[in-house]
């Protein structure tokens, strides 16, 4: 596969204008052409000066090539000398390799999506690596790569998998919309989703506030005298307007000091989802976590088995509302009149209702401060 720019596919300079650049395709063209010119060589430079022309031509693909690069030359002034370790092919340049495109069959892209959404990434990943070393012409196989690599957390390799897509296909605001978002990250510096630690710019002040609160609301559960809310409802009988206050409060904490912290990724890629119509597993553990923590807890654990991949951002938001759940238990208990039983079971629904609030919260007023990363 060629690792030629557009730019040195058409012969002219990364400033040049679209007089230029259609005089270069002209002339290339002209000589290319499979009526003029019938040899394979011949035929796979034409094709590759037709994606270049038609790429640098539109102004918003031409844009969206033109950051990419600009990012890699920055990721390579700056990197830092690693060890030489071997890894799978990737796709590195836009270019198609030397040959014609084909045409990508309705049923070969119809199993890629079953692929992905069935949490089957691995032979997600070979069929779309395939079907783009063919020369596919189809934006798919490279949204695919683009969402395993966000679920991975590579947010770079996925937002230039996006830009293809986008370049295939520039009506799309899916691949657009997911595109800006990857891209959003790294342009800032945030070449992977954090780990499970902060990344090195993260306010960690924000999380110690988030402990001091939850230290707060352990003791006022611990100390509340007031009377239970609900005494004829079996499942809450004994909670009081105090533990629910808490609950909530924790909640939202939990979820704004994780966004302020930098440790989630932004709140719309909750419900992004992986393909073009499928739902997120976030989505789905979100929403069986709202009903019943636990069983979203077990449901996540379940597919990130399964599916060979943990999404950290809601690894973070389940594990932070079941912590608080267990601490708000354990107070519950030295209250002596509430139920540690019943906050243990049915608690951790609104810490986690509260932890999506807050991190939507959250989110919001980065953005709005022009500090979201």
């Amino acid at each position: 596969m060629t690792n030629r720019s557009y730019y040195e596919v058409l012969g002219i300079d990364a400033t040049a204008d679209l007089a230029a650049i259609k005089a270069a395709y002209r002339k290339l063209a002209f000589d290319l052409h499979p009526d003029r010119n019938d040899s394979e060589e011949a035929l796979g430079e034409f094709y590759q000066v037709k994606n270049a022309y038609e790429a640098l031509t539109d102004p918003i693909r031409r844009e969206a090539y033109d950051e990419l690069r600009r990012i890699k030359r920055q990721q390579a002034a700056t990197a830092k000398p690693a060890p030489v370790q071997p890894k799978p092919p990737t796709v590195e340049d836009p270019v198609p390799p030397a040959r014609g495109p084909s045409r990508a069959s309705p049923d070969e892209l119809v199993k890629l999506t079953a692929l992905l959404t069935r949490g089957r990434f691995a032979e997600a990943e070979r069929m779309a690596r395939k079907m783009i070393t063919q020369s596919v012409s189809h934006p798919i196989p490279y949204a695919v790569l683009g969402d395993i690599a966000k679920m991975r957390g590579d947010l770079t390799y996925a937002a230039e998998m996006y830009a293809y897509a986008v370049q295939l296909d520039s009506r799309n605001l899916i691949y657009q919309r997911k595109h800006d978002e990857a891209l959003a990250r790294v342009s800032h510096g945030s070449r992977r989703i954090a780990t499970l630690q902060p990344a090195a710019n993260a306010d960690n002040s924000s999380m110690l506030i988030a402990s001091v609160i939850v230290l707060f609301a352990c003791i006022a559960v611990i100390l509340g005298t007031d009377l239970p809310i609900a005494s004829d409802m079996p499942m809450i009988g004994t909670w009081t307007w105090t533990l629910v206050a808490m609950l909530c409060i924790c909640g939202l904490t939990l979820g704004a000091c994780l966004s302020f912290a930098g440790m989630m990724s932004r709140f719309s890629t909750l419900l992004s989802g992986i393909g073009d119509f499928s739902i997120s597993p976030s989505v789905v553990v979100s929403g069986l976590s709202v009903l019943n923590l636990w069983v979203g807890a077990l449901a996540h654990c379940f597919l990130g088995i399964t599916h060979r991949n943990f999404d950290l951002s809601t690894t973070r938001i389940v594990g932070g509302a079941a912590l608080i759940t267990l601490l708000l238990s354990g107070a519950s208990a030295a209250q002596g009149q509430i139920d540690y039983l019943q906050t243990f079971f049915w608690g951790g629904n609104l810490v986690f209702g509260g932890a999506l609030l807050g991190w939507l919260g959250g989110d919001a007023y980065l953005e709005e401060t022009g500090r979201l990363k």
